[in-house]
């Protein structure tokens, strides 16, 4: 598996909702193939970094009041994940260190993914 194959999965996913750092790292594992946390962790982060740099979604908390976006560039957005990640963290949990929204772009890709791989009904 791939880098590119948890980036389509991740867009998959954020047809339904909002995707959490733990669901990325999962996708690392299932769909890319990574063994142990350090490589989940960098393929977590690639994936990350290929959302953001091809504008297919954007990076922020999840509260009460829903997502919001983070106020930094991708390089800092990415430099933050990395560093929050690294911090006696192997696999984070339920909610930690960041959620994913798909862009308007990232949404239109998704689409056609879901359109292209879904089972057909006949």
């Amino acid at each position: 598996m791939t880098v590119a194959a948890c980036v389509d999965e991740v867009l998959v996913r954020g047809l339904d909702d909002w995707i959490q750092a733990a669901e990325v790292a999962s996708i690392a594992r299932t769909h890319g193939g990574a063994k142990g946390d350090d490589e989940m962790r960098r393929t977590s982060l690639e994936v990350v970094e290929e959302l953001l740099r091809g504008n297919l979604a954007q990076i922020g908390e999840v509260s009460g009041a829903g997502f919001q976006s983070w106020d930094l560039s991708q390089v800092a957005a990415l430099t933050k994940v990395e560093a929050d990640w690294r911090v006696g963290l192997n696999a984070p949990a339920l909610g930690e260190l960041f959620w994913l929204n798909l862009t308007e772009h990232g949404q239109r890709i998704a689409e056609d993914l879901w359109e292209r791989t879904s089972p057909k009904k006949s």
